[in-house]
């Protein structure tokens, strides 16, 4: 059976399971772009803790795709408030991982469809996210899903 719910205490375990891949991941890709781009250890306690008690104000979507009782995937998405642009306030994807071996299976796909669905019932205009360059499956990805890159960051670490 499969499923899409909303994190709760319950899937921790899977879901810092799923953290840590995301951050030795993240880590591994940027190393080779940058020298001094690492994401903390700590990151994916904090970011879980956070999402937690942010869930039910209506600032942030936690969910998860379940295959056979099993934590695949998990997309973290927040709002961000644009005061200043026309968009007003748009939803940021901040992670969005799948458990090594299951990739390519359509969950990531999923837990999208129901955060696009959400994003559009709750009346954002934008979806946002970032990539690291050297994540090219992600890169990729996102460009079949329609999303289209609309500005560069840039960083400089010898000055």
């Amino acid at each position: 059976m499969e499923e899409i719910i909303h994190i709760g205490d319950a899937e921790k375990i899977e879901s810092l399971e799923l953290l840590n891949h995301f951050t030795r991941t993240i880590n591994q890709l940027a190393s080779g772009a940058d020298p001094i781009f690492q994401v903390r250890k700590r990151f994916p306690v904090k970011i879980f803790e956070i999402y937690r008690k942010l869930q039910g104000t209506d600032k942030v979507l936690f969910i998860g795709k379940k295959v056979e009782k099993e934590l695949v995937a998990i997309m973290l998405s927040r709002v961000e408030e644009k005061p200043f642009l026309k968009e007003e306030k748009i939803l940021y994807i901040d992670i969005a991982v799948t458990k090594k071996g299951k990739e390519n299976k359509g969950y990531m796909s999923s837990l999208l469809q129901f955060t696009e669905n959400w994003a559009k019932e709750n009346g954002f205009p934008v979806i946002e996210l970032r990539v690291i360059s050297p994540n090219l499956q992600a890169l990729q990805f996102w460009e079949r899903k329609g999303y289209r890159e609309f500005y560069r960051r840039f960083r400089k670490t010898e000055f």
